[in-house]
């Protein structure tokens, strides 16, 4: 009986993993589409201040998509260890 419910466990937590993964992966899409809404509404910069503002902006994306990935595994790392 323990181990069916261990079974069931383990498959709730996947199942809430890949919920989270899914909503991590949507709210940075958004972000990445509002960013590269802001980088279309600024042509009259130069070539080179466009450039620097391009890669502050997807430096900007991959800190934050690295602090989701990052929460999401440690939150995954705490639920495993709570069970």
């Amino acid at each position: 009986m323990k181990m069916v419910s261990s079974c069931r466990l383990r498959c709730l937590l996947l199942l809430l993993l890949s919920f989270t993964a899914s909503i991590s992966c949507s709210s940075a899409a958004q972000r990445d589409s509002k960013l590269r809404l802001l980088l279309h509404r600024t042509p009259l910069l130069g070539s080179k201040q466009v450039r620097d503002t391009q890669r502050h902006s997807d430096r900007q994306l991959r800190d934050r998509q690295l602090t989701d990935r990052q929460t999401a595994e440690r939150q995954t790392a705490d639920r495993q260890t709570d069970s």
